[in-house]
């Protein structure tokens, strides 16, 4: 599952933290999510916490999400910050980013919150909410 657990226009990103390694479904819904909610605007930055995740995945699975994202249109093109725990994960989504280059936005994988907020363009002194 996940959770919206911050939007910040001022800094136009959003901030998610996920439980499992979604389904088509679950991310479906997630995008069309993300498509509703009233304080995200198409294009504004995000980053995904899954640092909980069990990454324990195949390549499969994440083709299949990559097809699921080139089906929802409106998401915008901003940038995609994937926090990781391990190196399984790390690896995981560095896949899943390279699988994504021909669709709107970026996606890079991350160890470290504070790479991923400057990749973000938050400020240094930003309070991340995890």
């Amino acid at each position: 599952m996940y959770e919206i657990i911050r939007v910040d226009p001022e800094v136009t990103c959003y901030f998610v933290r996920w439980s499992e390694i979604p389904t088509e479904q679950t991310y479906r819904r997630f995008l069309e999510d993300l498509k509703a909610h009233p304080d995200i605007v198409a294009g504004y930055h995000s980053m995904n916490d899954m640092r909980s995740v069990d990454m324990n995945v195949t390549s499969g699975t994440l083709r299949g999400l990559v097809e699921t994202r080139t089906q929802v249109s409106g998401i915008g093109e901003g940038r995609r910050a994937l926090l990781v725990a391990s190196d399984l994960g790390f690896g995981m989504m560095r896949m899943y980013a390279m699988l994504t280059e021909k669709i709107p936005g970026q996606f890079r994988a991350f160890r470290n919150a504070r790479e991923a907020a400057s990749w973000l363009g938050l400020p240094e002194d930003y309070p991340l909410p995890f």
